[in-house]
């Protein structure tokens, strides 16, 4: 340490009502330059500067060596409906703990397996096979049939294939979080899927359940003719149903749900049980945002409905519009819990319980239309599983609501981390903040907006209504057409997050910058390189998506050599990205930073182009803005720089600060007549 003296404020809200007991919870703070030089410094407190279990690890560095963000996990207790304050110090300054020290995270590495004990639970993860999770044992008691976890993928044609792990990892290991990770394929008796997934598995220090993101991506080409990006392309994968299911070791006896509020609980004899959301619920349900690859409707109902008996004797004994639902089955040596993060919202989605498996439908076969997965897309779903003793109480209700987290914007102000910021309680500009502050609260705040195009379901789940290109339309119902974070919509939400500390701001920030993550970024190195890796346009100006979902171009609005294209450099943002990553640790932003700054590159690698044989030399699509003969300054050549920029500032790569030097200098001459540039046309050089 290198600063002396220093408290980072943040502080915690429950708004679920219900009083939280070490829940574990994770922020980025913002560091100033000069202050802190290790994490293992640091210690995290509460009101009363007493130290709480914890960790921390830096995720960027000042170019002094200090550190510029700190990850910090932390096992906090607040009340039903209160708020807590906590801090983070230098270990030194922080009193004692007045609680019992919680048990520390051990992982062990053997031959064939992974164990991670919890203090509460031992898991047994699988280094190959089919099994994610072999065991799961509480006490002395294993909760698990030898089959263990398992997911299955069921094509189009009934064929079965199971994931299968090829390779297991630790991603991240502390005294009270850890993460691994396990990657592999989809196999089956004719062979290999075509999809791969990659399952991270999340441990809390004495807790008895995980969670598990599990991701599922395409990684192979789309097929484009002409520049059109339409669904079900021969590079579409189709399948009827993914899901994940566990067996229970030993006979159970009841079976516990509730689909919209854990007050509502109901029990039921241990029979075959469904709950299946298969639209979002709202008054747009039926929207043409959730057609297929034929233009037809990809929705059957309004809702969820719950299910019960027997194949063949199933009967409907609940339904509704909103299901943020859990499952539990119960036997002599306690319960096996599951449900989903945002579950009505990614639909479709289902729970079940066949008799002798928990399942849940990540991809579910309920749904009246095969599931496509575009080619370099991908999409990740959070999963809770909980392992309890008898008498336990459930924390799936706290999972579903997670506590709300927030610094000081004091202390963002006082740190310098991010450039001109300003707290709001200092910005003078009253009128400005109330017209940004639309968009969390009032007539047209985003999430209202979201509900005219009903921008739900897993592919558009966060993504933002482009309403402004629906200010022509006659049409009957609302215009569908997607953002894909024009301007970096997820910087700006992300910054009035810190500003002002409402969680509102986070939550738009967070569902962005996942969906841009999962669909808008092109996951291939299959494609040209001019596309690889690389981010999709806004859904075309004054047009519907149609059926081309978050790609631009759809041959229902148009054709011939004046129609169509690909991702380009001057649609690529990166900063918000990089600061989602700064705030959340989540290692797929940092990994969509670098694809997009090494896209970059490429697109500008004349030796990776059609005429790289005759001509290896910069191709100048990094650097260009509305035509090929303008590489000046402008919107192309400054989100180019911008993005190689983040990739250094987060991989410290010369690479990519070599790239940034040689787009200036290609751009930026001293002899440059700046009024003849045009800079003031906003149309053809910034917007």
């Amino acid at each position: 340490m290198s600063g002396g003296t220093f408290r980072i404020p943040w502080v915690l809200r429950e708004d679920a009502g219900v009083e939280r007991r070490r829940e574990w919870v994770r922020l980025g703070v913002p560091v100033p330059e000069g202050l802190l030089r290790e994490a293992d410094a640091v210690a995290i407190v509460d009101a009363a500067d007493c130290q709480l279990p914890g960790q921390a690890r830096a995720l960027s560095r000042w170019p002094d060596a200090t550190i510029r963000w700190l990850l910090v996990d932390a096992l906090a207790d607040v009340p039903a409906h209160g708020v807590a304050q906590f801090g983070v110090l230098p270990a030194g300054d922080a009193r004692q703990s007045r609680q019992p020290d919680a048990p520390v995270l051990k992982l062990e590495p053997q031959e064939e397996d992974w164990t991670v004990d919890t203090g509460a639970a031992r898991f047994r993860l699988c280094r190959s096979g089919e099994a994610l999770i072999s065991s799961v044992r509480v006490g002395d008691q294993e909760r698990l049939t030898p089959a263990g976890v398992t997911v299955r993928l069921r094509g189009c044609s009934g064929r079965l294939y199971t994931a299968v792990t090829r390779r297991l990892y630790v991603e991240e290991s502390g005294p009270i979080y850890a993460r691994l990770v396990a990657e592999g394929v989809f196999r089956g008796e004719d062979g290999e899927s075509a999809l791969e997934f990659k399952a991270r598995f999340s441990f809390v220090s004495g807790a008895t359940g995980l969670d598990l993101e599990y991701q599922i991506r395409n990684p192979h080409a789309a097929y484009h003719p002409g520049g059109l990006w339409d669904l079900a392309d021969r590079g579409t994968v189709l399948f009827e149903d993914l899901s994940l299911a566990l067996e229970p070791a030993g006979p159970v006896n009841a079976l516990h749900w509730y689909a919209e509020s854990p007050e509502r609980l109901r029990r039921e004899e241990p029979i075959p049980w469904s709950v299946y959301q298969d639209s979002s619920g709202g008054e747009n349900w039926d929207s043409s945002n959730h057609v297929d690859g034929q233009n037809r409707s990809g929705v059957l109902f309004r809702g969820y409905r719950v299910r019960c008996g027997d194949a063949g004797e199933h009967m409907l004994i609940a339904e509704g519009d909103r299901a943020t639902p859990a499952v539990e089955v119960h036997g002599a040596a306690g319960s096996i819990a599951a449900t989903c993060e945002d579950f009505w919202q990614n639909f479709p989605k289902a729970l079940r319980w066949n008799g002798a498996a928990l399942s849940v439908g990540l991809f579910p076969g309920e749904s009246g239309v095969p599931h496509a997965l575009q080619g370099g897309e991908q999409k990740r779903h959070r999963v809770f599983l909980e392992f309890r003793g008898s008498g336990e109480a459930s924390c799936l209700a706290q999972r579903q609501r997670p506590l709300r987290v927030a610094i000081d914007p004091d202390w963002v102000e006082t740190s310098r981390v991010i450039e001109a910021f300003v707290a709001a309680s200092h910005d003078p500009n009253a009128e400005y903040l109330r017209y940004v502050n639309a968009i969390i609260e009032g007539p047209h705040a985003f999430c209202k907006k979201r509900e005219l195009i009903d921008e739900y379901g897993w592919r558009n789940f966060g993504e933002l209504y482009a309403d402004h290109e629906a200010v022509r339309d006659r049409g009957s119902r609302p215009l569908v057409s997607h953002y894909n974070n024009q301007y970096d919509f997820i910087h700006g939400a992300l910054v009035h997050y810190l500003r002002t500390g409402d969680g509102r701001w986070r939550d738009l920030g967070v569902e962005a910058a996942r969906h841009t993550i999962d669909i808008d970024i092109y996951h291939t190195d299959e494609d040209r390189a001019a596309f690889n890796r690389g981010l999709f346009w806004h859904t075309d100006h004054h047009m519907p998506a149609a059926t081309c979902t978050h790609r631009t171009y759809s041959g229902h609005n148009g054709r011939g050599p004046s129609y169509g294209g690909g991702p380009s450099n001057e649609h690529n943002y990166t900063s918000g990205l990089l600061l989602y990553f700064h705030l959340t640790g989540d290692p797929e932003a940092a990994a969509a930073v670098l694809e997009l700054a090494d896209w970059v590159i490429d697109m500008d690698d004349g030796s990776k182009s059609a005429l790289g044989l005759i001509d290896p030399g910069p191709t100048g699509l990094a650097s260009k803005t509305v035509g090929d003969d303008y590489h000046k300054a402008g919107r192309g050549a400054g989100n180019s720089i911008n993005a190689v920029l983040d990739a250094y500032q987060l991989s410290a790569k010369r690479a990519y600060l070599d790239k940034a030097e040689e787009l200036i200098r290609r751009c930026i001459h001293p002899a440059d007549d700046v009024e003849a540039l045009g800079l003031a046309e906003p149309e053809y050089r910034w917007s």
